[in-house]
């Protein structure tokens, strides 16, 4: 059984598309599907569900992945300990919310990459349903999400911290003269909020929704810092992670609004799947995450 057929057949797997595949592989579609068929032929079972371009692995697919994960890791590991003593090398890729990477915690990535030089990143800024899709299919090595406990089999959390996500608005703004502020006081504001599917922004509107209210949102942007600035000019109110507006509020561009009947709490977590052997790269990037 050849390493490079297992390769292949992981990525298909993954992918659930022989033409994606190929093209990541670098191989021609007739190739992968002779790769495939080498390996049912050897193993004498059907590995995948074809339908048209879409295939789903079978039951015994899904078996034969579990080893094939564990045959990779082995051989990886195998290859890698040679290279124990030398620093950390090669390609990490870490999908990461964007309220994340646009506050405090960005600095990590850089100083990370100024203490292991020869590390490069790809950095993907997607919302924490796409880091987990890609997180699952292989696409990633690990993700920093905000959200409720993420749980999966194999997947491990390495770091775990519960950060608040407030509500802000302009220092001029009327409803901080308050003394207790409430959800009543804010749901007819003009909201400007980050895009649709953003974990806390679904668990505050879901919340709105149960209570009977709806919000109105004036501005959706997937960036952090420009609705910051429009908040502090006075366009609209808007609830993002403490961490990524730390250094507006310090400043003071914007004002914490304290609801006293309504409090959002979420956790920072990094994850990477078990299953899957963790390069030197990886084990370096989750012991330098600071507690």
């Amino acid at each position: 059984m050849e390493f490079r057929n297992l390769d292949t057949f992981i990525r298909v797997a993954e992918l659930e598309n022989f033409s994606k595949a190929a093209e990541e592989l670098g191989y021609s579609q007739s190739s992968v599907t002779a790769q495939i068929q080498q390996l049912e032929e050897q193993l004498k079972t059907k590995l995948f569900d074809r339908n048209g371009k879409k295939v789903k692995l079978s039951a015994a697919g899904k078996k034969f992945l579990e080893y094939s994960y564990r045959i990779r890791q082995i051989e990886e590991e195998a290859a890698s300990c040679f290279l124990s003593e030398k620093e950390p090398e090669g390609t990490l890729r870490v999908g990461i919310m964007e309220s994340v990477c646009s506050s405090v915690y960005d600095s990590h990535l850089t100083d990370f990459m100024l203490k292991y030089p020869h590390v490069d990143m790809k950095i993907i800024v997607c919302t924490t349903f796409e880091a987990i899709e890609f997180l699952q299919k292989g696409e990633l090595d690990v993700i920093i999400t905000l959200d409720h406990r993420i749980v999966r089999p194999g997947w491990e959390t390495s770091y775990l911290k519960h950060e608040d996500i407030v509500f802000i608005c302009s220092p001029e703004h009327p409803l901080l003269k308050k003394k207790y502020v409430s959800v009543n006081d804010i749901i007819y504001e003009n909201f400007l909020m980050v895009e649709e599917k953003c974990n806390y922004r679904e668990a505050f509107e879901q919340a709105m929704q149960q209570l009977g209210h709806s919000i109105k949102c004036r501005l959706e942007i997937g960036h952090s810092w420009v609705i910051v600035d429009a908040v502090s000019k006075g366009v609209g109110i808007s609830i993002l992670p403490k961490f990524t507006v730390a250094e507006a509020l310090q400043a003071g561009l914007v004002k914490q609004l304290e609801l006293s009947d309504y409090h959002l709490q979420m956790d920072l977590q990094i994850i990477y799947d078990n299953s899957r052997w963790k390069s030197p790269a990886l084990n370096a990037f989750l012991a330098f995450w600071p507690d």
